[in-house]
Formats: structure tokens, sequence, C-alpha cells
């Protein structure tokens, strides 16, 4: 639970926009109840990892973009 708890979201990024964390809190229960409780946390972490690496993918884009000339 402590490693659950010191996971921190990237700067700038709401990972819940169109609801309150309960709703989030809802959907991973519905995904890990079928799951045994010992691999839960590493499934919560490879998907922590995976959500990170989406994240900084779409910085990289912003940023590449922000270069670009608008034409």
């Amino acid at each position: 639970m402590e490693q659950v708890l010191a996971l921190r979201a990237p700067e700038g990024v709401d990972l819940t926009p169109d609801g309150p964390p309960s709703a989030l809190a809802h959907h991973l229960r519905q995904i890990l109840d079928p799951v045994p409780r010992p691999r839960r946390l590493e499934l919560v972490l490879d998907l922590w990892a995976q959500v990170l690496e989406h994240h900084a993918g779409l910085a990289r884009r912003e940023r590449r973009l922000a270069t670009q000339s608008r034409r």
C-alpha cells in the first residue's frame, strides 16, 4: 500500500479528468478483483509505468510541435 500511495502523477496531469478519484478507484477495483492479491501490486506498478510512459510521449510530441512552423 505504501508503494501505491507514494506514486505521483506527472506535473500538470489530471488522472481523473472526467470525475472524482473514487471513480478511478471503482474502475481499478473492477479490474483487480479477479486477480490474486499477491499479483495486484505488480499490476498496478506496471500500469503506472505505462501511464508515465504515455504522458512522457505526449510531452515529447508537444515539445516537438512547439518547434515546428504552423505552416
